[in-house]
């Protein structure tokens, strides 16, 4: 097979390795991979094509694709192709597509420089009719041929251990569970609770299972290609099913309690879920969540592309992981996630689901600057609310809605909602939503004119935030208090909440946070004639920008040619 992937990869640009379901072409592929990778010096790209239909996951797969070559990711998402083009053009590179269904779904991802296209499908279809392309047919291996392969992966006695292992009835269950369930990596937590043994089990069973050479253990637990396979094979439809909804019910109930440790209570009492499984983290341990939030929340958000999640509670997946998302500020994939949450919410019939999730998409387009479209979004939210009994949801659609209406100068009407998100907040009196609501609400009650009461606002959340133990909350309301102090002209206090705001949000390793009151800092410094300040700290920001691939990086360069073009001080106005 090896010699006839070579041949067909050397007189084609398109390759299809086609076979029925239990027909090795994963593991095929990956063995011809491991053997042919000096022919590709500049590495592969690779997408899962199972279940991709929309436009949305097309856009996911090519942004994730840039992200892999290092290249900054466009504004537009209609920029997306011409972007990927300029980056392959001349890279010795293969792009590995696995289960195919349609010429389609190839067409809306390639572009003519790419040359080397490796496509596994079940049925060839009209990707027969992609313009030179080679067919290779693959049958099933037989048992004793499987056994060969595995034998070829791991040493003799790693086979005869797992074909025993099989016979041992928590080791023969796990292995089969890790083999269907679909993500690429656990914590032993979730396999616990996958399993439904307790985290000592658990981990003797996988230790188990390492030594046998099935699994890999690092930072997560992963079961070696071939052998994922080979278990995946023994499973039953029973027991695919039940991996399947014992991974998503941990998955949404973990990601729950982590964006809880975040911030306690933010979702209210209509997203509350209790936690029945083992956590990877202390419950209430805010920077251990955010740690396993920065490891596993990409791929537990793919499962929203898997056709098996597509009308279920997988939408929980985006709305519970709202507090990390906010302190690391959404960038354009997680767009494409939360339309997919939205469809699956309107699929599953869940009203709940279906205006948190319109809420997680208005916010993010608030985030990219696409407040217009959000503003239609969260104006339906509020209508859709008032059949639906979740006033905490209720609140935090106004609040997004004040944010996004105070971002196109609509000031008047921002306050008013915001002033309705503190209503509710106040009733219960629920602290870390009134110093949110309240510090952003300073900043439209400034620009409205009414300067009391925007300071009475900001300072409010600031004796708040210190006593919810969440600094990035406190450092928030120092950024905006300084904001207020910098429209004042009071560059000395300015300054002061400015730094404040900066050393919180180090403290906590929010990087689009530091940019941004790091540039905040800059303006000050070369207000008061402090260049050679103001110049360091705008380098700084700007290294952090362009590691986040973020727009801002270009008005961070206007402001050091402006340092550099004049020696004057800069106006009250900023850069």
């Amino acid at each position: 097979m090896r010699r006839r992937l070579d041949k067909a990869l050397g007189q084609a640009r398109f390759v299809v390795l086609a076979g029925r379901a239990g027909a090795d072409k994963t593991v095929t592929t990956l063995r011809w991979l491991s053997e042919a990778r000096r022919r590709f010096p500049d590495g592969c790209l690779h997408a899962d094509l199972n279940g991709v239909r929309s436009q949305e996951q097309i856009e996911a797969i090519l942004t994730a694709w840039l992200h892999r070559l290092k290249v900054p990711v466009p504004l537009f998402p209609s920029e997306l192709r011409a972007s990927l083009e300029a980056a392959v053009r001349g890279r010795q590179l293969l792009v590995v597509l696995e289960n195919a269904q349609e010429k389609a779904q190839v067409s809306a991802l390639l572009t003519e420089s790419v040359e080397a296209v490796l496509i596994t499908c079940r049925e060839v279809g009209d990707l027969a009719a992609l313009d030179g392309v080679h067919v290779v047919d693959i049958e099933p291996l037989a048992v004793c041929a499987a056994r060969k392969v595995l034998a070829r992966v791991a040493r003799e006695t790693q086979v005869a251990e797992f074909e025993a292992g099989l016979r041992r009835s928590d080791e023969h269950r796990i292995a089969r569970l890790l083999g269907v369930q679909p993500l690429a990596a656990l914590d032993l937590a979730t396999v616990a609770a996958l399993s439904d043994v307790d985290l000592n089990r658990a981990g003797e069973v996988v230790r188990a299972l390492e030594r046998s050479g099935l699994v890999s253990i690092r930072t997560k637990i992963e079961i070696r290609k071939a052998c994922r396979e080979y278990a995946a094979w023994l499973a039953t439809e029973d027991e695919r099913r039940e991996a399947r909804d014992r991974l998503l019910g941990c998955a949404t109930t973990i990601t729950a309690a982590a964006g809880d440790a975040l911030a306690p209570a933010w979702a209210g009492e209509a997203m509350h879920r209790e936690v029945d499984v083992p956590l990877p983290f202390a419950p209430g341990d805010g920077a251990a969540a955010g740690v396993w939030f920065e490891e596993t929340l990409d791929p537990l958000l793919n499962l929203l592309n898997r056709p098996e999640y597509q009308a279920s509670e997988a939408w929980r997946l985006l709305v519970h992981s709202v507090p990390f998302l906010y302190l690391k500020r959404p960038r354009g994939k997680y767009l494409g996630f939360a339309h997919r949450a939205l469809k699956i919410a309107e699929a599953a019939g869940d009203r709940v689901g279906i205006v948190r999730c319109r809420h997680v998409v208005a916010w993010i387009l608030h985030e990219l600057g696409r407040d217009r479209e959000a503003i239609e979004y969260l104006r339906l939210s509020v209508a859709l609310y008032e059949d639906i009994d979740d006033d905490r949801g209720y609140a935090w659609t106004q609040h997004a809605l004040g944010e996004s209406l105070a971002a196109v100068g609509q000031y008047a009407e921002a306050i008013e909602c915001f002033e309705r998100a503190l209503r509710h907040f106040r009733a219960p009196e629920w602290p870390f939503g009134i110093a949110i609501v309240s510090a952003t609400m300073a900043m439209a009650l400034e620009k409205e004119g009414r300067i009391p009461e925007a300071f009475d606002a900001a300072n409010e959340a600031l004796d708040i935030a210190p006593g919810t133990g969440n600094h990035s909350l406190e450092g928030r309301t120092h950024h905006h208090l300084g904001k207020l102090y910098q429209r004042e002209r009071n560059h000395e206090k300015a300054l002061f909440h400015y730094g404040l705001a900066l050393e919180l949000r180090r403290e906590r390793r929010e990087e689009l946070g530091q940019a941004e009151s790091l540039y905040r800092l800059a303006e000050i410094n070369a207000c008061l004639g402090a260049r050679e300040q103001a110049k360091e700290l705008l380098e700084e920001a700007l290294g952090l920008y362009q590691q986040l691939n973020d727009p801002r990086a270009v008005d961070v360069q206007v402001a050091l040619m402006k340092l550099d073009l004049t020696s004057e001080p800069l106006s009250d106005q900023g850069f």
